[in-house]
């Protein structure tokens, strides 16, 4: 199972994975980005590309990841550092969704 994202954006500043009762979603490359209204005022966007999975795909995902199959998660990363950093917090936000689960 590898994630499909698809380019996104929100005034509000994403997190990396959101777990919802349904979904889970993934988020990557996030940038901030002003831009000017109608009225002249200058709003903050955030760009990022965004993947949803129900939590049954993401469990899957996730197994991949742990099992050392790291290449699907760093496919496309340009810097060792980020794609590093991407994998520690994607193990975090894995640690964070099995508490939830396990209650």
């Amino acid at each position: 199972m590898k994630p499909n994202y698809v380019p996104a954006e929100s005034t509000v500043k994403p997190s990396t994975i959101e777990v919802g009762s349904d979904t889970v979603y993934l988020r990557k490359d996030i940038a901030e980005e002003s831009r000017e209204s109608l009225d002249g005022t200058v709003v903050k966007y955030w760009t990022y590309l965004e993947a949803k999975m129900s939590p049954i795909e993401f469990n899957e995902y996730a197994n991949v990841l742990t099992a050392g199959n790291t290449n699907e998660l760093i496919d496309g990363q340009k810097n060792v550092d980020n794609n590093q950093l991407v994998i520690m917090e994607a193990f975090a936000d894995l640690y964070d969704l099995i508490a939830i689960i396990m209650g």
